[in-house]
């Protein structure tokens, strides 16, 4: 009986982790509380999500984003890529 609970137990935790970016540390690209949730609605809002197309579609806006945004991509790519 107690192992079927400790699997359970483990089984939502992981699915917990995985819901929330995985547990990289990470702050999500553009998801709410992230410093790009404003720009990624004004400029990627009809992006779907996956493969990238997020990212590519900051990259190809990075000129009109908030510097908040910016300085958060700069730290994530590892410094300015175009």
């Amino acid at each position: 009986m107690n192992w079927s609970i400790l699997s359970i137990f483990m089984m939502v935790l992981g699915v917990s982790v995985y819901a929330q970016g995985g547990g990289s540390g990470k702050p999500r690209m553009g998801g709410p509380g992230s410093p790009c949730f404003e720009d990624r609605q004004k400029y990627c809002s009809d992006v779907p999500k996956g493969q990238g197309r997020i990212r590519d579609c900051l990259k190809e806006n990075l000129d009109k984003l908030s510097p908040e945004c910016k300085e958060h991509l700069d730290k994530r790519w590892g410094k300015k890529k175009s």
